[in-house]
C-alpha cells in the first residue's frame, strides 16, 4: 500500500503532463503561415487556421514532418481554401509518424503535381482526411489524393468532396483518387464526381474499401450510389449541396450530421434545422476599387407550402462599419422550391482596400432567423 501511495501522484503527474502538453496554434494568429504553424507544433498539437485565402510558397506542399498532430480550419472548408496556385500541392505525407495525422476541412484547389497527387500525396502512411473539399487539382497520378506504399498503408477518407480533378499524361490514371499495390484505404461518405478520367483508380494490388459514397461510374461496396450530386454551384467552387441531392440523409447510417439525421455524403451537409435555407455565392473573392462584386443567391424552401419571408444584406467594412446592401425585403417562395438568383454590387473608387465580410439573413421580423450565411472578400488597390 505505501508503494502504491507513493506511485500514484507519480501516475497522476505524468498523465497531467502529457494532457497539458497538446496545444493550439492559431494560423495567422500565433504562425503567420500553415506551415509555420506545422513547423512549430509538437506530437499531439492542433493547427487551428482561421477563415480565408492560404496562398504562397508558405502554405501549400504541406509536410507533415513526422509529427502525430491535426491541421484544421476553424469554420469549414466554405471558409478555408488553401489555393496552390498551380505550383505545388496541398498536403504531403511520407512519414511514419505521418500516419497518427488528420487533416479536417479545408478546400485544396489549384494543386499540382508533375507526377502524385495534385491535391494531396499520401506515401506508405495512414492519416485521417476528413471533411475537406479538393477541387481543380491535377497530376500525372491521382489528380486529387495519390496513394500509394512500399509496405502497408490505411488511410482513412471520410466525408470528402473531390470534384473537378484530373490525371493528366499518357498514363493518368485516378483523376480522384489513385490507389496503389498494398494500400487499402477507406472511403466512406465521400463525392468523387466529375473528376478526369475517373473517379478512383485502383492499380495492382490495390484494395480500397468504399461505402456509403457517391463515385463516378459506380463502385461496389455498401451504400455507394453513382448519381448527379445537385452541387449548389460547381462552377463558383460552391458543393455545398441542394434539398434534391441524393447525396442527402444516404451516407453511413451509423454515422450522423450535426443537425441529428442521418450523415450525408460529401463534405458539406445539409443543415435540416434551418426552416428555410439560404446560400450566398460570390463570383470572385477579391475586387479592385470601382470594380464590381458578383454574388448568387440560394434561397430553399423544402416544405410542402408557400412560405414568406424577409431577406437582408449588410457587409462589414475593414474599419468596423457596418453598410446595409440588401433590403430588408419580402418575398415568397412556392412550395418545394430552388431558386438562384445573381446580383451585383458596385465597388466605390474610394472604398477603403483590405478584407470585408457579406452576411446574408431570411426569416420574419422582427427577431426570428430561418437561415443565414457569410462570405469574405478583399477590396484592391
Amino acid at each position: 500500500m505505501r508503494t502504491l501511495k507513493l506511485l500514484l501522484p507519480v501516475v497522476i503527474l505524468v498523465v497531467c503532463m502529457s494532457v497539458l502538453k497538446a496545444n493550439t496554434i492559431h494560423v495567422p494568429a500565433d504562425s503567420s503561415t500553415i506551415k509555420a504553424g506545422i513547423n512549430g507544433a509538437v506530437d499531439g498539437d492542433t493547427v487551428l487556421v482561421a477563415d480565408g485565402a492560404y496562398t504562397g510558397a508558405n502554405n501549400k506542399s504541406l509536410d507533415f514532418l513526422g509529427k502525430a498532430i491535426m491541421v484544421m480550419s476553424e469554420n469549414g472548408p466554405e471558409n478555408c481554401v488553401i489555393d496552390c496556385e498551380g505550383i505545388g500541392r496541398g498536403f504531403y505525407f511520407h512519414n511514419g509518424e505521418d500516419s497518427n495525422s488528420i487533416i479536417k476541412g479545408f478546400t485544396i484547389t489549384n494543386g499540382w503535381d508533375v507526377l502524385r497527387g495534385g491535391g494531396i500525396n499520401c506515401w506508405d502512411c495512414s492519416p485521417t482526411i476528413t471533411g475537406n473539399t479538393i477541387t481543380d487539382c491535377e497530376a500525372e497520378d491521382g489528380g486529387g489524393i495519390y496513394v500509394n506504399c512500399e509496405s502497408s498503408a490505411e488511410p482513412t477518407i471520410v466525408g470528402n468532396t473531390i470534384s473537378g480533378n484530373t490525371a493528366t499524361g499518357n498514363s493518368g490514371r485516378g483523376g480522384g483518387i489513385w490507389c496503389g499495390m498494398g494500400c487499402s484505404p477507406t472511403i466512406t461518405n465521400t463525392i468523387l464526381m466529375g473528376n478526369t478520367p475517373d473517379g478512383i483508380y485502383d492499380s495492382d494490388f490495390g484494395s480500397p474499401t468504399v461505402n456509403y459514397s457517391n463515385i463516378q461510374g459506380g463502385w461496389e461496396g455498401y451504400g455507394n450510389i453513382n448519381r448527379f450530386p445537385r452541387f449548389v454551384l460547381r462552377n463558383k467552387q460552391d458543393y455545398r449541396l441542394r434539398w434534391e441531392s441524393p447525396c442527402i440523409d444516404t451516407g453511413d447510417p451509423n454515422l450522423f450530421d450535426p443537425d441529428g439525421t442521418r450523415s450525408d455524403m460529401g463534405a458539406h451537409y445539409f443543415n435540416q434545422n434551418d426552416y428555410l435555407t439560404l446560400y450566398v455565392t460570390p463570383d470572385i473573392t477579391e475586387v479592385a476599387q470601382g470594380g464590381q462584386l458578383g454574388i448568387t443567391y440560394t434561397a430553399i424552401n423544402r416544405w410542402n407550402q408557400p412560405e414568406p419571408f424577409w431577406l437582408g444584406s449588410r457587409v462589414l467594412l475593414p474599419g468596423g462599419a457596418v453598410l446595409d446592401v440588401v433590403g430588408p425585403e419580402q418575398h415568397t417562395l412556392p412550395a418545394n422550391y430552388t431558386t438562384q438568383v445573381h446580383i451585383t454590387h458596385d465597388i466605390r473608387q474610394a472604398a477603403p482596400a483590405g478584407v470585408y465580410k457579406y452576411r446574408s439573413a431570411v426569416g420574419l421580423p422582427p427577431s426570428t432567423i430561418y437561415d443565414w450565411d457569410s462570405f469574405t472578400f478583399k477590396v484592391n488597390e
